[in-house]
């Protein structure tokens, strides 16, 4: 019946467009919407003859004989004729999709880096990172990508954001024992419980903050590098040339240790501790840091350090 081969038909092609994202190549599409159109052709009887013509014409293995029918051959020009129609009424149906539908049917930057932060393990090993490495650079295809330089990807950097993912340390650890001196040499060699990193960013105000507690005590505070931060194409050395990208530049002149304003007791364990004496800015001297954006939305900024490293981090606000 045609009519209802013509209703699957329009049902097979309807439920490939709702696919067709996870296609890459688009040939097995076209093959299937082809084949399908063919099978629906060569099953309306009368279409065969149509195309006898045609057949007479092109194909010079088909003859008329009495009668007005073709030798076997005709079956075979006939076959080759309604393939090409069919090949070309598919990739009419099946014309890549435009760049809107795509981006609506594609999930996210956004969406998928924080799928790939979810889906690390805590107990990691060289593979899991090649493998979110992997992963990560293939998104650089998508359309919210930042490639090259975007001058409004810094508007998103304001406000507050938590490390959610480092490609030297993997994901951060919700408590970590260490020195504060390996944070910065200025700082005495005291013991203390780490609780993640975050960024605190407003125009030209450029805030590292590392939340920590003493052990065997209650007491918390923040230790804060402050400093200032501009965003800018790379500036190359004499005689050199660079890529276009969307650098911050990031640079700390001082650093001071906050008590926790929700905890009365900081205070005094600060001064036990002898930390009290930062709780003003002490001037510190720091190179600048390069960090180039890749990925930015309200949500979650991902940049690229200088030396490669790739840090994830998401809104706290």
């Amino acid at each position: 019946n045609p009519s209802i081969l013509v209703r699957n038909l329009v049902g097979l092609t309807t439920c490939q467009r709702r696919e067709m994202v996870r296609c890459h190549t688009g040939f097995c599409r076209l093959a299937l919407t082809s084949a399908a159109l063919l099978y629906a052709l060569c099953s309306c009887g009368g279409v065969l003859f149509a195309v006898t013509p045609h057949a007479y014409q092109h194909h010079p293995r088909v003859r008329p004989v009495r009668g007005g029918r073709a030798q076997g051959s005709i079956r075979e020009a006939c076959t080759a004729s309604l393939a090409i129609a069919a090949l070309a009424a598919g990739a009419l149906i099946f014309k890549r999709p435009t760049r809107f539908q795509a981006t609506a049917r594609a999930a996210s930057a956004t969406d998928k880096i924080l799928k790939l932060v979810d889906e690390f393990p805590e107990n990691y090993d060289n593979d899991d990172m090649w493998d979110f490495k992997q992963d990560y650079k293939k998104l650089e295809k998508l359309d919210d990508a930042i490639v090259g330089y975007n001058e409004s990807a810094f508007g998103y950097l304001n406000g507050s954001w938590k490390l959610e993912f480092n490609s030297t340390i993997g994901l951060p650890k919700k408590t970590q024992a260490l020195s504060l001196r390996s944070l910065d040499g200025v700082l005495p060699d005291v013991q203390v419980n780490s609780i993640g990193k975050y960024l605190k960013i407003s125009e030209g105000t450029y805030e590292i903050i590392h939340p920590f507690t003493i052990p065997d005590s209650n007491g918390e505070a923040a230790l804060v590098f402050a400093g200032s931060w501009f965003g800018g194409k790379p500036v190359p050395a004499p005689g050199m040339s660079v890529p276009d990208r969307t650098r911050v530049t990031s640079e700390i002149k001082s650093l001071r240790i906050t008590p926790a304003a929700s905890d009365p007791e900081a205070p005094a364990v600060l001064e036990a501790a002898g930390l009290s004496k930062f709780a003003s800015p002490v001037k510190i001297d720091r190179k600048p840091e390069f960090n180039d954006l890749e990925y930015a939305s309200e949500k979650l900024f991902a940049q690229k350090s200088r030396e490669g490293v790739v840090e994830v981090y998401t809104s706290s606000e």
